[in-house]
């Protein structure tokens, strides 16, 4: 009878897997690829450089002046970390708004108490973190430092290597759920921005360990590894500024190696968008690099590149340099919060238009807010959009090369109008470049149509090899910045003027 038993309960086990594995054979599968193949991304193809247009300045020099001036302020003038006046109105802003506050409650934020299924935080293990995770974090740093700071020389730093910020002092990835849209890999919501090498910072803080330092950068403030960093004193601080307003260099291309020339040590390597005072050669430019030495302290050595992978900013911006900066750029991997030293979608922005001497911020809403970037907004946003009006307005009032579009928790831009793909004889669209994750269903869960790169991309109001695809047209938001015009009041001596600050922004950039 017993045999007679288990040989039914196998059969019937045997027939539930068959029936498991084939339902989850035949459900569809939430993330798949863009059929990208499709889509032309050599850009020489889509812009030709016998245009006329193609060698042409976007920016007069008037224009490109105030877009240098506002950049140095970032990193040398009132708004750097290394500035006295900036850090001490940073340390007076008035409770919520301090900074012992907003950290609390941004490391509350973490907590899956009392937290919607959607806002359950996971590890790598798919598993949702306990408390106790978080509170580990929370007395490792210690709050009570934070409270009645002023400026201290002391605390001026530099990065010596590239280092990946941090929300919070762990190097653990915090995950939502992966059933809901846009979430799940790679989206770690720990992961803050790079802080390139070279980058001046100010040290606001230690965990108890002393193994993580919060610092602010020139564009937001976060969690790094304390072994990444190094003190700066007078002397360096002088000698770095003087020259980097004689000479800053940009590198323009990817994963370059940077050399100590002193020691012929590798130090780190250099990608699009880094900044480094310089030296410019007949033939070479001279980079002034930092060096920790045994005390932590930083010091000022020499890296020698060819013009071919850096250029003194800020280079012209025509389309035919774009297209150069653009081609090392095309078809890189997607990296949320620039995680592995890939860039993600405002990190891409950002690091282009740095090589032109044009300063965008780190997160993607506010690189079209007029309050933080120079440039003119327009917003066609609207709960009901028309995805062929807004493709007709780019085309008609787009700037090419200078308009950044904003489509909620994502940017682009527009690069200009060109033939439809499908129909190239009849219909002309907006052509976009961006680092783009994916693109969502316009209805159903969380299914996920992946790009993870950088690439050019027709604006369409639905493509043709998946039409249940939501379009970026067809986004509730739609914002644009025009970095090619500015308020009738701004000059090169009032754009270093008064200064604002945002803690809450810089801290969730």
């Amino acid at each position: 009878m017993s045999k007679v038993i288990n040989i039914i309960l196998t059969i019937s086990l045997t027939s539930f897997l068959a029936f498991y594995f084939v339902a989850a054979i035949a459900a569809p599968d939430i993330i798949s690829l863009f059929p990208l193949e499709q889509y032309d991304q050599k850009i020489t193809d889509w812009l030709s450089p016998s245009d006329p247009s193609y060698t042409k300045p976007l920016l007069t020099p008037t224009q490109q002046k105030i877009r240098k001036a506002e950049l140095y302020r970032h990193y040398f003038g009132k708004e750097s970390p290394w500035n006295a006046y900036y850090i001490n109105l940073l340390f007076s802003q008035p409770a919520p708004q301090d900074l012992q506050s907003l950290e609390a409650e941004k490391i509350n934020s973490f907590t899956n108490q009392n937290q919607p299924m959607d806002k359950i935080g996971y590890g790598a293990n798919f598993r949702p973190y306990t408390e106790q995770w978080l509170t580990q974090i929370r007395n490792n740093i210690h709050l009570q430092q934070f409270s009645a700071q002023h400026y201290d020389p002391a605390k001026r730093a530099i990065a010596i290597t590239n280092i990946q910020g941090r929300l919070l002092p762990t190097e653990e990835p915090h995950f939502y759920s992966y059933k809901v849209a846009g979430q799940g890999y790679p989206f770690d919501n720990v992961q803050a921005a790079v802080v390139w090498a070279g980058t001046p910072l100010y040290v606001l803080g230690e965990t108890v360990d002393h193994a993580w330092s919060m610092v602010l950068t020139p564009g937001f403030i976060g969690w790094v590894k304390s072994t990444d960093i190094a003190k700066v004193n007078a002397n360096f601080v002088a000698e770095w500024v003087k020259v980097a307003q004689l000479n800053l260099a940009a590198i323009t291309h990817t994963q370059i190696p940077i050399v100590d020339t002193e020691n012929g040590e590798f130090r780190f390597s250099g990608y699009i968008g880094m900044l480094f005072p310089a030296i410019k050669s007949s033939k070479s430019i001279h980079l002034l690099i930092p060096v920790m030495d045994e005390k932590r302290q930083a010091h000022i050595h020499h890296a020698e590149l060819s013009m071919q992978y850096a250029a003194l900013i800020p280079l012209l911006p025509t389309p035919q340099h774009f297209v150069n900066i653009m081609q090392h750029l095309l078809g890189r991997i997607y990296g949320w919060g620039s995680m592995y030293f890939y860039n993600d979608c405002s990190a891409e922005l950002k690091n282009i238009y740095t090589v032109f001497g044009i300063w965008l911020p780190v997160h993607s809403s506010n690189q079209v807010d007029p309050q933080q970037v120079l440039g003119k907004a327009i917003d066609l946003s609207n709960p009901q959009p028309d995805g062929k009006a807004r493709s007709t307005y780019l085309i008609e009032h787009g700037h090419p090369w200078m308009t950044v579009i904003y489509i909620g928790g994502h940017v682009l831009d527009y690069v200009g109008e060109y033939p439809n793909p499908g129909d190239p004889v009849h219909r002309i669209v907006p052509l976009s470049y961006q680092n783009m994750w994916g693109l969502g269903a316009v209805s159903g869960a969380a299914r996920r149509v992946v790009i993870g790169q950088s690439v050019l991309l027709p604006l369409l109001t639905s493509y043709s090899e998946d039409p249940a695809l939501s379009s970026q047209l067809n986004k509730k938001t739609f914002q644009l910045l025009y970095l090619d015009e500015f308020p009738a009041n701004i000059t090169p001596a009032n754009i270093l003027g008064s200064i604002k600050i945002n803690l809450s922004a810089l801290l969730s950039p």
